[in-house]
């Protein structure tokens, strides 16, 4: 089925001498989107649109529409994939390693306790009953056998490995303080579209 504008909207940009224009669609299966466009010579050679998606209601989420300066640099700072360049896959790795890139030692050998103390898997808490879920979508299976083996495996084998978990942990943390600077320093820079205030043509 085709899209079918359903109505046009627009606010004066910045400049005051042209628009920026919202156009809605929907279609015959009750889906609507929409696009949105700078309709002025000079402000669309000066900002580019930026969209972000918010959390609204009941799984339910929105677009709120933001211009920014052209060429505004991109985020330089730590970064976690550069410094430990392997993906953290469950279905493209051991699942020991799996373990030891995901989990810190003490909370391995936390669980390594708890599976050695249990029958059931069915009878796991916290982080040994995540790991039996993960290893249960993974692979079809979660033993209690099997899971032992792993988790005591990945406590022998933790230092074996740079890029586990305590290794990745500051960088992590690292990252997320320098990406909150460049996210708020960035956001001084963006001028909000009032959609609430936009009117129909």
């Amino acid at each position: 089925m085709s899209w079918e504008e359903m109505g046009t909207e627009s606010v004066t940009c910045p400049c005051g001498k042209g628009k920026i224009v919202r156009t809605n669609y929907g279609d015959d299966w009750n889906r609507f989107k929409e696009s949105i466009s700078i309709c002025c010579p000079e402000c669309s050679k000066k900002y580019d649109l930026v969209t972000k998606s918010w959390y609204k209601h009941a799984g339910d989420y929105g677009d709120a529409y933001y211009l920014l300066e052209k060429n505004y640099p991109e985020y330089t700072g730590v970064n976690l994939q550069d410094v430990f360049p392997d993906k953290v896959d469950i279905n493209k790795i051991p699942f020991v390693e799996y373990l030891i890139k995901t989990y810190k030692r003490t909370d391995l050998f936390d669980v390594e306790r708890e599976l050695n103390n249990v029958t059931a898997v069915s009878r796991l808490t916290g982080i040994a009953a995540d790991i039996a879920q993960k290893h249960k979508r993974a692979f079809d299976s979660a033993k209690i056998t099997v899971l032992r083996q792993c988790v005591a495996e990945a406590g022998r084998r933790y230092n074996e490995f740079a890029d586990n978990k305590e290794h990745r942990l500051p960088i992590e943390e690292q990252e997320r303080q320098e990406r909150y600077a460049y996210e708020e320093e960035k956001r001084k820079h963006m001028i909000f579209i009032p959609c609430k205030e936009i009117g129909n043509d």
